[in-house]
């Protein structure tokens, strides 16, 4: 420039906001009615995380379109009782333009939620405790709700529960009885999965195993349909936990037992019946027969249900063996 000649520069300087984004996960779901869902929101581009909940455009939702309820980027979306499709939307409090929402069926899943409970049957001697656990399959939503007889968690009379989520401890109550335990599915509560316990005095000590098989499970196929021959499935199952410490579960009916060859019992176990299940002798002319048999065996429990003889359809005209339990030989037998 020639000298004496003023000059002058400018820069210019865009300044712009940080994008803000919202996702929300799950981003669409199934569930059936009444159930419920997790949800979280996650913001990204501003250091406020909150964010505000709506269902179809309302605020929280309402009973109608289903109901939102936490605090914070987590809430948890219960279904109404009615089929449908729903949105829940999370919008970001630091840019209320900004937000995600979930697309949410109804009842119209075609998975099914189901819930399992494991042990399903034990035998425990007044005052002490036993742990089980719930499985849920079908729905993202894996919790489950827990009673006894009917009770949230049991009492001093049914028996109570400690623990959270899908693992409890059951205390026995100090008196003897037979009680349920329950597992309901919070995904869906008309699914719900049981277990039997029997409290027996304090002379009944409690299974050395955790290991509990259910003589109607599909490996052993007792019917217990009052007509059909059960000894071998019965007999498979007491095989089955032979030498363990195990329990054989007997749920409700009535097995028929061909008491010539008898189910033989093994040392170290129990034998648990519901207080619906009957072992009942199917009809014969023997003069000498024995529905259950200990012998030469040890460290047995007889819990529960009855033993029913034949006596009224009996077609021989001698002898007066007829038993209903044989021991013989055996120690430590408690029933």
């Amino acid at each position: 420039l020639p000298s004496g000649t003023a000059s002058a520069a400018s820069l210019s300087v865009n300044v712009t906001a940080p994008t803000i984004g919202v996702t929300l996960t799950p981003p669409s779901a199934s569930i059936p009615l009444g159930g419920t869902l997790a949800l979280t929101a996650t913001v990204s581009g501003s250091s406020n995380s909150s964010v505000t909940w709506d269902v179809d455009g309302i605020p929280n939702g309402n009973t109608t379109v289903g109901t939102v309820t936490g605090t914070g980027p987590s809430a948890t979306y219960k279904a109404p009782s009615s089929a449908g499709s729903h949105a829940v939307t999370a919008t970001s409090v630091a840019d209320p333009n900004q937000h995600a929402s979930s697309a949410v069926s109804v009842g119209t899943s075609s998975t099914t939620v189901s819930v399992s409970l494991s042990p399903g049957a034990v035998s425990l001697a007044t005052g002490a405790t036993q742990a089980f656990t719930a499985s849920v399959s079908g729905s993202t939503n894996t919790a489950v709700t827990w009673a006894v007889d009917g009770y949230a968690n049991g009492n001093t009379n049914v028996g109570t529960l400690t623990g959270t989520g899908s693992s409890v401890t059951y205390t026995a109550p100090s008196l003897a009885g037979n009680h349920t335990l329950t597992a309901t599915s919070q995904a869906d509560p008309t699914k719900v999965a049981s277990a039997s316990v029997t409290v027996s005095a304090n002379c009944a000590p409690s299974p050395a195993s955790a290991l509990v098989v259910n003589v109607k499970d599909a490996a052993y196929g007792a019917k217990g349909d009052g007509s059909t021959d059960d000894t071998a499935a019965l007999q498979k199952a007491v095989n089955a936990v032979a030498g363990t410490g195990g329990t054989v579960s007997i749920p409700d009916g009535t097995y028929m037992v061909n008491a010539l060859t008898s189910v033989l019992l093994k040392s170290n176990m129990t034998l648990s019946l519901s207080s619906g299940a009957v072992l009942k002798a199917i009809t014969n002319g023997a003069s000498n027969y024995a529905i259950v048999v200990a012998s030469g065996v040890n460290h047995v429990n007889i819990v529960g249900g009855t033993i029913l003889g034949e006596r009224s359809t009996h077609t021989g005209t001698t002898g007066e063996w007829g038993m209903g339990l044989k021991i013989t030989g055996s120690q430590s037998i408690v029933v």
